[in-house]
């Protein structure tokens, strides 16, 4: 959350809806705590194995042949990948938790609750990624339908990151 608090601060929030994008999530995050501490956890687990797989597929992923992150600040970079192997250990301790606090259940109620719970996120943090996605675009002076196809292009195409 630190890091998030402090990428986000190097945003120009005059120019990019970053107030309203912070809004939207923290409704869901809200959404979430109402649910209980069960569905503060899966929705965790779930989230965290999401930004593990984006962080492992980020880091290799190339644009026309050029690294992606190429072109970004060095420090900039060093904070995204000690953010993407902190995701990592993230997704694994929180698997850990969950392995503890459901090892009264059956494997099968595990398994269940597990794929529903990710059929779920997927859903919503994929739709969640293209809009704030395509807001940022937005921005930077692109009309929405430009920047839905070009989030569609970068998140489903090239390079591919869902």
């Amino acid at each position: 959350s630190r890091e998030h608090h402090l990428l986000n601060n190097k945003i120009d929030r005059e120019k990019y809806p970053v107030a309203e994008i912070e809004a939207e999530i923290l409704e869901r995050v809200n959404f979430g705590r109402a649910g209980g501490p069960m569905r503060m956890l899966m929705a965790t687990i779930c989230l965290e194995h999401f930004t593990s797989m984006m962080a492992d597929l980020m880091f290799d992923a190339e644009i026309d042949g050029v690294a992606m992150f190429s072109k970004t600040d060095p420090a900039l970079e060093r904070l995204w990948r000690w953010h993407a192997m902190e995701e990592t250990e993230h997704k694994a301790v929180a698997y850990d938790v969950f392995l503890e606090v459901t090892k009264g259940w059956s494997p099968l109620k595990r398994y269940f609750r597990r794929s529903l719970s990710m059929l779920l996120i997927t859903k919503h943090f994929t739709a969640n990624i293209a809009n704030f996605s395509a807001k940022l675009l937005e921005a930077d002076g692109y009309t929405r339908e430009e920047a839905d196809r070009a989030v569609k292009q970068f998140l489903w195409k090239k390079p591919a990151l869902f």
